[in-house]
């Protein structure tokens, strides 16, 4: 039997239980008596958007194009902040504690780095290809580490817009933080893959 989950944009418990409330109406009103998945941090999405039995779920762009056979594509989040549009435009922050000095991408070079899983355009691929501008034969090396598998900065590193905006709504768990820089804007139809050859 096909399952159905949102593990991806379920960045807060609150925010988990109402996409399990959307998922469960959904799945009701269009008569699928599919299962709904509980599968959490730290299990990796990549083992999640691997299985075979997959009915519904929100998917990073990256795994996206590469999964054959290509899933469907229903539906992408329209976020309300004005910077979107009122389109499914996919960014990412590079994000620095509120408490932090930093102010410019510049200003962190020489410190740390951090990104989600290197399966991730927005958590990874993304601030890759975006650093690289920056990178010179004088310099070619910006930050004395890279650290992987986070959720959050440390003490900077590359976001995806969407969750991390939920988890700054009422009831997340994240205090603000400010974006130093915004690396990726595109329409959610475009090819990530593209954007990494």
């Amino acid at each position: 039997m096909p399952v159905a989950n949102a593990r991806m944009y379920s960045a807060t418990p609150a925010v988990k239980q109402a996409w399990k409330d959307v998922l469960g109406w959904a799945l009701e009103h269009a008569g699928l008596a599919w299962d709904l998945l509980d599968y959490d941090s730290p299990a990796p999405l990549s083992a999640l958007w691997a299985r075979s039995d997959l009915g519904c779920v929100m998917m990073c762009g990256l795994p996206y194009t590469r999964r054959a056979p290509r899933p469907t594509l229903v539906a992408a989040p329209v976020p309300s902040p004005g910077r979107y549009g009122a389109r499914p435009v996919y960014f990412t922050d590079i994000v620095v504690r509120a408490d932090s000095d930093f102010r410019r991408l510049e200003d962190t070079f020489g410190g740390g780095v951090g990104y989600t899983v290197e399966d991730s355009m927005s958590g990874c691929v993304a601030l890759r290809r975006y650093l690289r501008r920056f990178r010179t034969p004088d310099r070619p090396r910006l930050y004395r580490k890279a650290v992987g598998g986070l959720i959050h900065a440390y003490p900077v590193g590359a976001q995806r817009h969407y969750p991390w905006w939920l988890r700054l709504r009422p009831g997340g768990r994240m205090n603000p933080v400010p974006a130093v820089q915004r690396v990726v804007r595109r329409p959610r139809d475009a090819s990530p893959d593209a954007e990494c050859r």
